[in-house]
């Protein structure tokens, strides 16, 4: 989408990723299950904008069991660091998701202790969180300065 001259400025970046999920439980599962290994996919689009006053992230999100398309998460994601100060920033973010895909719910009725203390996942249908925030940042100018369209080798994570 833009030139790739500019890519520390602006970019925008897509990501899909197909492989297999292998899982092991502590506790018999809502599915019944103490392992089980499932295919899945993923699909991430992230624009990213830095300039002078700061940066601005938004990603889109989205990922599949493939055994039954109907376990999936999806959501929407934003980050924003603003300058006040040669290396001092305020930074502002959330993000928001749809959560159909809780294979690893525990069976059962949960004790308070165990709810209150966040021991076990409890169902839900979202998630969000909000953060405000503030930066100082030092060091060389060129320490950032990395391509970050692929992470790993081969745009796979190691």
């Amino acid at each position: 989408m833009f030139p790739y001259k500019e890519f520390t400025r602006r970019q925008l970046t897509a990501f899909y990723a197909v492989g297999i999920a292998s899982m092991r439980y502590q506790e018999v599962t809502i599915c019944d299950r103490t392992t089980e290994t499932r295919p899945v996919h993923n699909l991430t689009v992230a624009w990213n904008a830095r300039q002078p006053w700061g940066s601005v992230t938004m990603s889109l999100y989205g990922s599949q069991y493939l055994h039954d398309v109907s376990y999936n998460s999806y959501g929407i994601s934003g980050f924003t660091d603003l300058r006040i100060a040669k290396g001092l920033a305020i930074n502002v973010g959330g993000n928001y998701s749809r959560v159909n895909d809780q294979l690893y719910l525990r069976r059962g009725a949960l004790s308070d202790n165990q709810v209150i203390a966040r021991q076990q996942a409890l169902a839900t249908n979202y998630r969000f969180f909000v953060q405000l925030g503030m930066s100082y940042t030092f060091g060389s100018i060129y320490n950032t300065v990395v391509n970050p369209c692929f992470s790993g080798r081969g745009g796979q994570q190691f």
